[in-house]
């Protein structure tokens, strides 16, 4: 979470990743939603976007690969003071984790990737966002396609339909139980007076609703068919060339996740894969 740190440490500690890695790191950044975060830090929780704008840019600047004979600027934001080496030849894109209709926008009409989650909001919300990334894309001469888009997704695999619903129906109700008390102006904690608008009213409805309709609010689990079919769907909705699977869900055990992979890997990955 940018607004958490000094942005200058986060693009320095992402380039020596970076570098240890060989160019195989990618960096995604969030604005961050829970209040006693904030709070631990003693930092104003209704100044987040703005200070997550300002973090942006002083990264974006600095970028991502480390040289020391670089030519060094030395400002401020109206947050953060530092000294920075300016951009090079090696730099990644940051990819922008998104929850709200907002932040899709804003990271759209900057082309920035993004990571969209089916962990925190229904496939509406999700859909929703999309369309507004996608509007700013093409107001720049850019199509989804042309874009590394991530899409989150909570995935239990078994032999049958009716052995995965038993394993990962009662955790991820649990999972969503817990989100449920977590959100801003959930029962007992306060809802910043500004900046947090897009989300839920009645953040403790949300485990309610995930009940009602587990596929909607990402319950990913079935055969394989079924799950290559969801995923599928999952996509036809909100399009994604970039799977990120969450495969242990709330408590599922060690055994039951392992066998999970096994069977996505195996049934499930090449079909996709070859389905596009």
């Amino acid at each position: 979470m940018l607004p958490l740190q000094h942005p200058l440490r986060i693009a320095e500690d992402a380039a020596l990743i970076d570098e240890l890695s060989h160019g195989r790191f990618s960096l995604a950044v969030g604005r961050g939603w829970q209040l006693p975060e904030f709070g631990a830090f003693q930092i104003d929780q209704t100044a987040s976007r703005g200070m997550f704008a300002e973090a942006m840019e002083i990264i974006q600047r600095r970028g991502l690969k480390i040289s020391f004979l670089s030519k060094v600027i030395t400002g401020h934001s109206k947050t953060f003071q530092c000294s920075l080496s300016q951009s090079r030849s090696h730099s990644h894109p940051i990819y922008q984790t998104v929850v709200t209709p907002g932040p899709y926008k804003r990271a759209g009409s900057q082309c920035l990737p993004i990571i969209r989650s089916l962990n925190f909001v229904s496939i509406d919300t999700v859909e929703v966002g999309t369309k507004l990334y996608k509007t700013e894309l093409q107001k720049n001469g850019k199509q989804l396609s042309d874009i590394d888009l991530p899409l989150s997704v909570k995935i239990h695999v078994d032999d049958s339909d009716e052995e995965a619903e038993k394993d990962a129906a009662p955790n991820a109700q649990w999972f969503y139980s817990a989100l449920s008390q977590f959100l801003p102006g959930s029962p007992g904690r306060a809802r910043p007076s500004n900046g947090y608008e897009e989300y839920p009213d009645t953040p403790e409805k949300v485990a309610e609703l995930a009940d009602d309709d587990p596929w909607v609010w990402c319950a990913c689990y079935g055969s394989p068919e079924t799950v290559l079919k969801s995923m599928q769907a999952y996509s036809e909705r909100v399009y994604t060339n970039h799977w990120v699977t969450w495969m242990r869900i709330g408590q599922l055990p060690h055994e039951k996740v392992m066998r999970s992979m096994e069977l996505f890997t195996k049934e499930v990955m090449p079909k996709l894969k070859a389905n596009g």
